[in-house]
């Protein structure tokens, strides 16, 4: 089985624009992903910005995955028990942050290959392998060495969104 890292791709794409009166609230909340937020989740206003780009359900937005209300339908029963669903305020359509709470501590340290910094810590992992069935029937999550900003999906997430014509997620390989 092949995994993913997802981006949405805002080049195409349309993109969400921050209407919060609090323009820094993702500040208290960018290194809690990977834990339930709950109801410390503040009421986030947002607008869809786009002018000539496309209408897709996967817009961008300070780096947190955004599903449209369609793609969460479509998406939810393969993946319900690694998410939290954290609700956004629009005004034109019913749109969703997904925080990605399964945490897999998978990646093979021996096997993949790493760029470091000077004290040791991982910037970035440059050639993924994970060890040996630990993410099967895993259809999203995060890992560790990456836990802020990087999420990855499993071949069955990537066929599900392209057959069922969800558009506006880019896909790189990683394993």
């Amino acid at each position: 089985m092949g995994f993913w890292e997802i981006h949405p791709d805002s080049d195409a794409y349309r993109v969400l624009k921050d209407l919060t009166a609090d323009e820094e609230w993702w500040l208290d909340f960018r290194f809690k992903w990977g834990a339930t937020i709950g109801d410390a989740w503040p009421e986030v206003h947002v607008k869809v910005l786009g002018g000539k780009k496309r209408h897709g359900d996967f817009p961008s937005f300070l780096g947190i995955p955004i599903f449209s209300e369609r793609a969460l339908k479509l998406l939810l029963p393969l993946i319900r028990d690694s998410i939290e669903v954290l609700p956004l305020m629009c005004e034109t359509e019913n749109l969703f942050a997904i925080n990605v709470v399964r945490v897999m501590d998978c990646l093979d340290h021996d096997l993949s290959e790493f760029e470091k910094f000077s004290d040791g810590r991982i910037m970035r992992v440059e050639n993924y392998v994970f060890k040996e069935h630990c993410l099967d029937g895993v259809h999203i999550f995060k890992i560790p060495e990456q836990l802020n900003n990087r999420q990855y999906v499993s071949d069955t997430f990537k066929t599900l969104v392209e057959e069922s014509g969800l558009k506006g997620m880019l896909f790189d390989q990683i394993a």
